[in-house]
């Protein structure tokens, strides 16, 4: 999440990142202090050096560049977990996203 509100978000096929643009009726998050960044080049960069990479270490049977050297490489692997970006300015209808801040570190 950018400083302005914008949320940056990322995933493999998308499933995770669509209800975002459209979906449930009510959609809420819970951000920790980490997550939250200047701007969104600064987002796409915290996403793709921190997020991204150690995500793909999860993923024990994919092997693609960034779960070795710890940053993206945009890859043009089969297994590549960087494929669709969301970017959410303001929720539609009003209200519909709802963001809880948390004043801790919590995931990555």
């Amino acid at each position: 999440m950018t400083e302005s509100g914008y949320l940056v978000n990322l995933d493999m096929v998308g499933n995770r990142v669509a209800p975002l643009a459209l979906g449930p009726e009510h959609v809420v998050l819970f951000i920790g202090t980490n997550k939250i960044v200047k701007d969104t080049p600064e987002a796409f960069h915290r996403i793709k050096t921190i997020a991204a990479p150690l995500n793909a270490k999860r993923h024990t049977n994919f092997k693609i560049p960034c779960q070795t050297t710890s940053i993206c490489h945009d890859c043009k692997s089969n297994q590549r977990i960087c494929n669709s970006w969301v970017i959410t300015e303001k929720s539609f209808p009003k209200h519909r996203i709802k963001i809880i801040l948390i004043n801790q570190e919590l995931g990555y």
